[in-house]
This record gives structure tokens, C-alpha cells and sequence, in this order.
């Protein structure tokens, strides 16, 4: 069975602090398991193969947030640069995707002009009674002739 585990901030004062009902006597232990002696115990150097930021080349606090580290193409060290500018390969052209929604019915167009009606009809026949042909007359007085064909059955 473990250990429960507490995570502390260890925090500079500058008055003393009174104990409180919520405070709690804590020891603390280096990994290895020695006493933590404060700032004495903290590493001289980083560790192999992690960095730092001094040891980026042109590293300031003001202007390397945000900026990502590349290294040189001589291997001699870091430059910082803005992820914006770098440029991978353009991949894959992506499938299509599902057709959108039927957009909104348009405006009614405006009106056509004005057509005509017929306002008579007046027909013609033969001796025999015979229906032979005809003139039509539309609203705006104008005439048309009426042929009359004949079916073969």
C-alpha cells in the first residue's frame, strides 16, 4: 500500500507565521531519500539533455514566450522562431462533404406585361351547315383567322 501523496509550495515570508489549527508539522526528503536541506540541494546544472532558457541562443523572457525551439542546421545550438512561420508538406486533398441545406426561396420577380384575351368568336359555315372556319377577336381589337381541319380517322 502507498503513501497518500501532498503536493506543498514551499513559500518565502517576511513576518513570521503563527501555527494555525490547519497547519501541520511536514518533512521534507530529496528523492533519494536524504533531508531537503533548501536551496543548497537544488541541482548545480540541468539534467543531460534538457534545456534551458539561457541555453537557447537569443532567449528573452519578453519575446520567447509564444516561440518554439528549433535547432541550428550545424547542430551548434537553438534558435527561438514563431511557430506561424514554419511550413510542413501540404497534405491529402480531404473528400468532399455532405451537401448543405436548401437555401431560402428567392424574391417573387417582378410582373410580365400585360397579355391578351380573347373577347369573341365568330365562325363560319358551308350551305350544309358545316363548320368551315372563323376569325377570333383578343382585348386589345385585334383579329385572327380560325382554320378548320379535318380528321381521318
Amino acid at each position: 500500500m502507498g503513501f497518500p501523496v501532498q503536493n506543498l509550495i514551499v513559500q518565502k515570508r517576511t513576518a513570521k507565521h503563527r501555527a494555525g489549527p490547519l497547519d501541520a508539522p511536514v518533512a521534507l526528503y530529496n528523492p533519494d531519500g536524504t533531508p531537503f536541506a533548501g536551496g543548497s540541494d537544488a541541482p548545480a546544472a540541468p539534467a543531460a539533455g534538457s534545456l534551458t532558457p539561457a541555453m537557447l541562443n537569443g532567449y528573452d523572457a519578453s519575446t520567447g514566450h509564444g516561440r518554439i525551439p528549433q535547432v541550428r542546421a550545424d547542430g551548434t545550438g537553438f534558435d527561438l522562431i514563431d511557430p506561424a512561420t514554419l511550413k510542413g508538406q501540404k497534405g491529402d486533398k480531404g473528400d468532399p462533404g455532405a451537401a448543405g441545406a436548401k437555401g431560402a426561396t428567392g424574391a417573387t420577380g417582378p410582373a410580365g406585361p400585360a397579355g391578351k384575351s380573347v373577347t369573341a368568336i365568330a365562325l363560319t359555315a358551308d350551305a350544309a351547315g358545316k363548320i368551315t372556319g372563323g376569325t377570333v377577336t383578343f382585348s386589345d381589337k385585334t383579329t385572327a383567322a380560325i382554320t378548320v381541319t379535318t380528321a381521318t380517322a
